[in-house]
């Protein structure tokens, strides 16, 4: 009996600590941009065809004049192909305006970072000057996340691939001084790109909300001067018109005058009224409302 409680409380320990790595990575990862994607639609397309034009020039470049018997060839070209479905499969969600989940953003992220870790690994490593393709995948990655420390985390990890593959790649695994100043500058510039382009990249993001923020403080402007014009001005010149139509009606008929002057005076009112009303009705003062607040608004 105590074993068994030990193992439950084993599990459940072992359970909140899962939870707790799922949480800690999705809100590393995830930001308030996900949630409404209007805003990152952009940034996804960018990447999207980005990765079209990498992944079509991969394919093309392994099999350029290709070494059949390369034991790699085949892996290499199945990563590729499979990197470039994902792709449009995403493409696809976005074309026909559908939602794309953080998790299948980051996923198409790490699935570039492992082809070209693939790539290095299986075609001479550190004097492989595919490298570079590293670039504008920690670009992509920075621009889609705009969490500094979840793009920090990704290029320490990716530096660390990158030094391993160089190592291994050189005889007894053993850099000349050169060659370590070498690979020192690559991962730096990893870290700089990174750095540059999540900066840009929260920067535009910042502008857009300010963007977002203004157009709806000018919405509820609008608003709010509709309701004031519904509750003084078009109420104001309703009483009017009342108050013109009940004096005609008190004026005796021999004054045909006065009689013609208070039904163009009337005709004034009314015509001022509808003008008045007419923006009121079509514009933003009942958006979002539900339908029986806005038939009880008119009716009163």
């Amino acid at each position: 009996m105590l074993q068994l409680m030990l193992e439950k409380a084993a599990k459940r320990e072992g359970s909140n600590l899962l939870t707790a790595l799922k949480s800690l990575l999705a809100s590393g990862l995830r930001d308030n941009d996900w949630s409404d994607q209007s805003g990152r639609i952009n940034d996804l397309q960018i990447t999207i065809w980005v990765r079209w034009v990498a992944g079509i020039g991969w394919l093309i470049v392994n099999n350029y004049r290709p070494e059949l018997h390369d034991p790699s060839y085949i892996p290499n070209n199945l990563l590729g192909f499979g990197v470039i479905l994902f792709n449009a499969w995403v493409h696809y969600q976005l074309r026909t305006k559908r939602s794309v989940p953080w998790q299948c953003v980051l996923l198409l992220s790490i699935a570039d970072l492992t082809a070209i870790s693939w790539g290095l690994h299986n075609a001479y490593g550190f004097y492989n000057g595919h490298y570079v393709l590293y670039y504008p995948a920690l670009a992509i990655f920075s621009v889609l996340f705009s969490s500094f420390i979840a793009c920090l985390a990704c290029g320490v990890v990716v530096s660390l691939v990158y030094a391993g593959i160089s190592i291994a790649s050189v005889p007894n695994y053993t850099l000349e001084g050169n060659d370590e100043t070498t690979l020192l500058v690559r991962i730096l510039s990893m870290f700089v790109v990174i750095a540059a382009v999540n900066l840009v990249a929260c920067y535009e993001r910042f502008r857009r909300r300010e963007a977002v923020l203004q157009a709806l403080e000018l919405e509820r402007q609008r608003v709010e001067l509709s309701r004031t014009i519904h509750d003084t001005v078009a109420q104001t010149t309703y009483m009017i018109s009342i108050g013109i139509e009940n004096a005609k009606n008190m004026v005796d008929e021999s004054e045909k005058k006065l009689i013609s002057s208070l039904d163009a005076t009337h005709s004034l009112a009314q015509t001022v009224l509808w003008e008045v009303q007419a923006p009121i009705e079509g514009g933003p003062l009942f958006r979002g409302s539900q339908l029986t607040t806005v038939l009880k608004t008119h009716a009163n």
